[in-house]
């Protein structure tokens, strides 16, 4: 009989995200440099802007969500962007964007085990304005996890 390892709602979600994480690194192995800058239609991103907007988004996700006062309400979405971004991006290499991309990775979820499974548990509201639960969405299987925090 095998032994299941058990996790942690919040080792599960960095697990999740860690394998999410080196499945984008992959799939950038298969782009030639030449490539990262190809738009494929108008109003579409190229590979580079989609690694951008990646490595942003999760800077600030794992910034608002550890921050015991959080409020995705308390700025515009550029904003937050600006603030949490830890670097100027738009004239990477392919190689430094791979290199920003397991960075990003590593200092959120530091982040996130320093906030711990009690701290990621606590309300949050969205940008729309709409609380953030755990338990009422888990119940109900609603919405989209985020080691704890449930965006419903």
């Amino acid at each position: 009989m095998s032994k299941t390892k058990e996790l942690s709602l919040l080792t599960e979600a960095l697990e999740s995200w860690k394998d999410a994480r080196e499945g984008v690194l992959a799939e950038l192995k298969n782009i030639p440099s030449a490539h990262m800058l190809f738009i494929p239609s108008k109003g579409a991103r190229s590979v580079a802007g989609i690694v951008r907007h990646i490595i942003e988004t999760s800077e600030m996700w794992a910034g608002e969500l550890s921050n015991p006062k959080g409020d995705f309400t308390r700025k515009s979405f550029s904003e937050f962007i600006k603030e949490y971004s830890c670097q100027n991006l738009q004239k990477c290499s392919k190689q430094d964007l791979v290199r920003a991309l397991k960075e990003s990775y590593k200092t959120g979820a530091k982040r996130i085990k320093r906030t711990g499974e009690i701290g990621m548990f606590q309300r949050i509201r969205h940008f729309d304005g709409c609380l953030l639960y755990t338990s009422d969405a888990a119940d109900e299987g609603l919405g989209v996890d985020l080691g704890g925090r449930r965006i419903i």
